[in-house]
């Protein structure tokens, strides 16, 4: 009988070290499980995403920062930019149009500026060209601007209107010989450019003439004789510009031309430049190149530049 207690008893006291043990045995087991679990958790850690804020576009007001924006060193045979990364998808038909030019034997300089951001995209931006029938542009504005009264008058108005509108060379030339180059020149002065390229047809580079475009852009907007004269640019006779902008979208500019003139072959010109007020981002769009009177290639190279100032601004609506 008492044997039997005996037993009883061993037979408690195993089963309870058998749940001890088992206990144990779990405790251990979740030990191990959570020390893995954590281990796995430091070598592949998760942080949270910190936010990258865009950095905000510095909008232009006034014409000093316009002349600031184009003050962008530019590398000779090289695209150069600045204010914002061009996609390659812009960049390479521009290539390919700049290559063409190239192949023909001829070369071209350009500046691509919004007037809105300051972002400006240039090759080639001092390289000297013939100006042709741009220089008018800025004549007649130069003109307008210190005698508005000719405005009044039924002569020197119809002789500024052609000499932009249709780009009469006789009526430029008439202009000059009343009223001197002394106009232009100070033109050329306040936008920063040489005032020894004021006199009648000279050489000067796109950068040129893409600071006397801020000039003529600033006058169109800010005072009365620039709003009235601004009609003239706006249905030229020639331009690469004007057939490839929206019907919508309003363009001042002005062309220059000239076919190659046999034994001087620093007269070939089909340049261009302007205004392209497309919505919240006008920009500017000055071009020269020694192609003899070439629009079509010319047309290339403006649509070209188009685009990239469509990538330009894509990111800011």
């Amino acid at each position: 009988m008492e044997k039997k207690h005996q037993f009883s008893r061993t037979a408690v006291i195993v089963v309870i070290l058998l749940a001890v043990i088992a206990v144990l045995g779990v405790q251990a087991h979740n030990r191990l499980a959570m020390q893995a679990s954590m281990g796995a958790a430091m070598a592949t850690p998760t942080p949270s995403p910190t936010p990258v804020p865009t950095p905000e576009v510095k909008k232009l007001t006034t014409e000093a920062e316009l002349y600031d924006a184009l003050n962008v060193p530019s590398v000779e045979d090289d695209i150069t930019y600045s204010g914002y990364l061009p996609s390659p998808s812009a960049v390479e038909p521009l290539n390919d149009v700049i290559a063409g030019i190239h192949a023909e034997g001829y070369s071209c300089g350009f500046v691509v500026m919004d007037l809105t951001t300051g972002r400006t995209l240039m090759y080639n931006a001092d390289t000297e060209f013939y100006s042709a029938s741009t220089i008018k542009a800025f004549y007649v504005a130069s003109l307008a601007d210190a005698r508005p009264e000719l405005l009044e008058e039924e002569w020197p108005y119809k002789m500024m209107e052609a000499a932009v509108m249709v780009s009469d060379n006789d009526a430029y030339q008439e202009l000059g010989l009343t009223y001197g180059q002394e106009y232009l020149k100070g033109w050329m002065i306040h936008a920063g450019v040489d005032e020894s390229k004021g006199d009648w047809y000279p050489d000067y580079c796109a950068r040129d003439m893409a600071r006397l475009w801020v000039e003529n852009y600033w006058w169109f907007d800010h005072n009365e004789t620039g709003k009235k004269v601004s009609s003239f640019y706006e249905s030229p006779n020639m331009s690469a510009i004007r057939p490839l902008a929206e019907e919508d979208i309003l363009t001042r500019t002005k062309a220059g031309w000239i076919a190659d003139i046999e034994g001087d072959h620093d007269l070939r010109a089909a340049n261009e430049g302007g205004i392209i007020y497309d919505g919240e981002h006008p920009y500017l769009l000055s071009v020269m190149t020694d192609e003899p009177a070439d629009f079509e290639v010319l047309g290339e190279l403006m649509q070209a530049l188009m685009d990239v100032h469509a990538d330009m601004v894509k990111e800011e609506g």
